[in-house]
């Protein structure tokens, strides 16, 4: 399974989706725009840049053993659609410390974390991975949605742009036929 997720400071992580509560959808945003500018307030931070980088991914799962693999470091949600990538042959890294990196063996997309001591493997099924990145689509379409609510009427639809750029959120998936 994956998830879109946001690190906070805490290192902790939230998934980005349209079932954010008012409290944490500012939480998001605020984390959002304090990345980019901690002395500006978090709306005129975001905007006032060309490109909204968000530090998380998505959040790795198997429902089978509870094997979490989390976002590495340097990773960002912008970087999510890399995950078709991962369909046509390329390996892609997905953060460090520790790292991260998915690729394709015959029918199965192996998730690696190279961790100290014991390295962990999550294995999905590769056919199964383009509805699971269509999922992870419309988790941050949902996402979006809520953050017109949250901007002014007047900037609502120019951050909702800029964040649908930045995180290829409605951008073709790319995925292999």
């Amino acid at each position: 399974m994956l998830r879109p997720v946001i690190e906070l400071d805490d290192l902790s992580f939230l998934p980005l989706s349209g079932d954010l509560t008012p409290a944490e959808l500012d939480q998001v945003l605020t984390r959002m725009g304090g990345y980019l500018d901690d002395e500006t307030d978090p709306l005129t931070a975001l905007l006032d840049t060309d490109m909204i980088i968000v530090p998380g991914g998505l959040l790795v799962t198997d429902p089978a053993t509870g094997v979490v693999i989390e976002p590495g470091c340097c990773s960002g949600v912008e970087d999510w659609p890399g995950w078709a990538q991962v369909l046509a042959g390329t390996r892609h890294y997905f953060g460090h410390s520790p790292e991260i990196w998915a690729e394709l063996s015959e029918d199965v997309v192996q998730v690696h974390r190279d961790s100290d001591p014991v390295p962990v493997r999550i294995d999905l099924p590769a056919a199964e991975l383009p509805a699971m990145l269509r999922a992870v689509q419309q988790d941050l379409t949902g996402f979006l949605g809520l953050v017109r609510g949250w901007a002014p009427p007047e900037r609502a639809g120019e951050l909702a742009r800029l964040l649908d750029w930045s995180l290829w959120i409605t951008a073709p998936l790319g995925l292999p036929d």
